[in-house]
Formats: C-alpha cells, sequence, structure tokens
C-alpha cells in the first residue's frame, strides 16, 4: 500500500498495517477521505485510536498528512 507523509510516500506492508491495527483500541477507516480533517481530529481525540484516511487524490490530504498526530494514517489507493 502506499501511504503519504506530506511529499514523502511510504510503503506499507501488510503485517505493519495489522500490527497497527491490533495496537489499537479503536479503527476508523475513513474512505474517500478529502482532506483527512476528520481522520485527524478523531485519532487526536484519544491517543489510544488508529485512523485511517483512505483517498485516490494526493494532493487532497498532501497538506494534512504533515502534521498528523503519530496514530493516523493516510493511504493513497485508486
Amino acid at each position: 500500500m502506499e501511504g503519504i507523509v506530506g511529499r514523502q510516500t511510504l510503503v506499507i506492508n501488510r503485517q505493519q498495517l495489522l500490527a497497527q491495527i491490533n495496537a489499537a483500541q479503536e479503527t476508523l477507516i475513513d474512505l474517500g477521505t478529502g482532506d483527512g480533517r476528520y481522520v485527524q481530529r478523531w485519532a487526536a481525540a484519544a491517543p489510544a485510536r488508529f485512523g485511517i484516511g483512505l483517498d485516490l487524490c494526493r494532493e487532497n490530504i498532501r497538506e494534512r498528512s504533515r502534521r498528523t498526530p503519530q496514530n493516523t494514517l493516510y493511504l493513497i489507493a485508486d
């Protein structure tokens, strides 16, 4: 899977993703996350949560992914 943090692209494999999901008390997957604001706020409210924002347009989430909490992941997928 392709993740994004600002202009940097991350390659995330299945095991890495499952480890993050399993470590969290709650996981949210926001399909068509747009600018990613909802996921960021949801995850920031409780560090034990893990929020995933998924969108096909990297331009929409690039800026927000630069200053997101550690328990948030943005993925690019078509």
